[in-house]
């Protein structure tokens, strides 16, 4: 009776190893799919990050060198007695708190969301 028991335990384990390997082998190809697109999205998101930094840093030269152009001006016409020295306070403590919360928000930006499709 027991060896009637081992052949008929035999088929079906050998059934459940090829089953096994084949469902394996169906999964292998969307793993490695999987980690393609994974890696790919890793790459375009660095590359967004550094079109970021690239235009962030460019937008801060060229305001900053607005900025200054504004302030020279300014201390110009009041050296000039054209304007006050008090408008020259203004508008100098004005930009100045302006350019510190523009850079506020470039360094400490909220979590990068998701660009819905």
């Amino acid at each position: 009776m027991s060896e009637g028991k081992d052949k008929e335990a035999k088929p079906k384990e050998s059934t459940d190893i090829q089953g096994l390997k084949d469902l394996v082998d169906a999964i292998i190809p969307l793993a490695r799919e999987y980690i393609d697109f994974k890696k790919e999205e890793f790459a375009s998101r660095e590359k967004r990050l550094g079109a970021i930094s690239r235009h962030n840093r460019s937008l801060t030269f060229a305001l900053l060198a607005f900025l200054t152009a504004i302030i020279a001006l300014m201390s110009f016409l009041t050296f000039e007695t054209k304007v006050s020295s008090d408008a020259l306070l203004f508008l100098v403590g004005t930009l100045t708190g302006y350019m510190i919360i523009w850079v506020q928000r470039l360094i400490f930006t909220p979590a990068e969301e998701e660009p819905s499709e």
